[in-house]
């Protein structure tokens, strides 16, 4: 279960471009970050931060109080973190992030093979988006 800084146990909800953390027992709202256009966000926590993945960016925030750490540029719709890595898929191409620093490691388009959403697997983890509208 996740935690804020006083140890109440908190749920982060990815929705229309913004990142919420509630307390879980009662719904209250504790942090709101905003700074993403309306879309559809991914989110993962791990830790005491939280990855969330929308309008073309990676951003990493402070589970406490929603203080954005480091953002990126990325295009995707799925998201899995697995340790110190962040693998981005989406049209047709996967990147790998450093979690601590939101840099850029490699990426692959697949040169060749066509667009499309991407299924990522690390480690006994799976992600793929939800494509069906």
């Amino acid at each position: 279960m996740y935690r804020d800084a006083a140890g109440s146990e908190l749920v982060v909800v990815g929705f229309n471009g913004r990142v919420v953390a509630l307390k879980q027992a009662t719904g209250e709202r504790m942090w709101v970050h905003e700074e993403l256009s309306p879309c559809e966000v991914r989110v993962e926590v791990h830790g005491d931060v939280v990855y969330a993945l929308g309008d073309g960016h990676l951003v990493c925030l402070e589970l406490a109080s929603g203080k954005e750490r480091w953002r990126s540029t990325a295009l995707g719709r799925s998201l899995l973190v697995a340790g110190e890595r962040i693998y981005v898929g989406g049209s047709g191409e996967v990147a790998c992030y450093v979690a601590s620093s939101g840099e850029r490691l490699w990426n692959d388009g697949f040169s060749g093979m066509g667009l499309g959403d991407v299924a990522i697997a690390v480690d006994g983890r799976a992600t793929q988006a939800d494509v069906r509208k």
